[in-house]
């Protein structure tokens, strides 16, 4: 038997009358006076302050009384009630009653005894097809979430360049990052794009196309233009979108960072139609979040 605090004072209380038993009251240091009836813990009683002396007997004509003199001078008093039980373990010690009622286990029927003895029998065939099937499900989820960045629907995931015709050209590739979070409910959102030099060089004069569905989307500034964008140091960039339509769900917008040579792109910025493709050097599609209007 051990306590959580250390044991200042014991005592021993004689119950009289029709309850008769025999407990022992340990005063501890944090003020709480714990009754033991053998092993058992059947009550507690919290003073509040730490106890120097405690003793058990008759007080007037209460027959059950425990007197309690605090570290700080004060007495006191406190008869037991009549009707109050301990002679039983009520408190929490012991195990409980609940042990001893019986469970309703339900008889042994054919079936339950033919699938057991099934399971044991085809024990080691039954954890090779977990494993199997375990596999199968991450090479198919593996292939899935490859085809997903093949088509660029993630967003962050860049999609390659179309293979060029001569080496050349190939040497030519600009290495790029790009990465696209939407913000906001709705009808209005902000798309935030941070694109990253990979290279080794800086990239001059770089514009960042958003293309759209007009009547889906409307964008006051469809087209930004990045002046320097220096290896290592990623830029971030927000576009301002309008849903048109409220009831669009999972549309698309892709996101294209264009080569620094298209100029005549940049003169008709004004003009510019939001659903023209062009060659891009990088893309990224982002599914925008149905519109939720407040």
């Amino acid at each position: 038997m051990s306590t959580q605090e250390p044991i200042t004072n014991l005592e021993r209380l004689d119950l009289k009358g029709q309850r008769e038993a025999i407990l022992i009251l340990a005063a501890l240091t944090n003020g709480d006076v714990r009754m033991y009836r053998g092993k058992d813990l059947v009550d507690v009683l919290r003073v509040g302050e730490r106890i120097a002396a405690l003793a058990c007997g008759p007080y007037s004509r209460e027959v059950n009384t425990l007197c309690l003199v605090t570290k700080a001078g004060g007495l006191i008093v406190k008869m037991l009630p009549r009707r109050h039980e301990l002679a039983t373990a009520t408190y929490g010690g012991g195990p409980p009653p609940e042990q001893d009622i019986p469970l309703d286990i339900p008889k042994k029927t054919k079936l339950y005894l033919d699938q057991t003895e099934r399971e044991r029998e085809m024990a080691p065939e039954m954890h090779r097809r977990f494993q199997q099937e375990t596999v199968n499900l991450q090479v198919t989820t593996a292939k899935a979430y490859l085809e997903l960045l093949q088509r660029g629907e993630i967003a962050g995931a860049s999609v390659p360049p179309k293979e060029e015709d001569t080496k050349e050209e190939e040497e030519d590739k600009v290495l790029v990052d790009l990465r696209a979070v939407v913000k906001g409910l709705g009808p209005f959102f902000h798309l935030e794009v941070e694109v990253a030099n990979l290279g080794d060089e800086s990239l001059l004069q770089i514009p960042i196309l958003l293309s759209y569905n007009p009547e889906k989307y409307k964008s006051p500034k469809p087209l930004i233009q990045i002046g320097a964008l220096v290896p290592g140091i990623p830029l971030k960039c927000i576009f301002e979108l309008e849903c048109l339509d409220t009831s669009a769900v999972d549309q698309e917008i892709e996101i294209q960072v264009l080569p620094s040579q298209l100029e005549d792109v940049l003169r008709e910025t004004d003009r510019l139609e939001s659903d023209v493709n062009f060659s891009a050097l990088v893309m990224s599609r982002v599914t925008m979040p149905q519109s939720s209007l407040l």
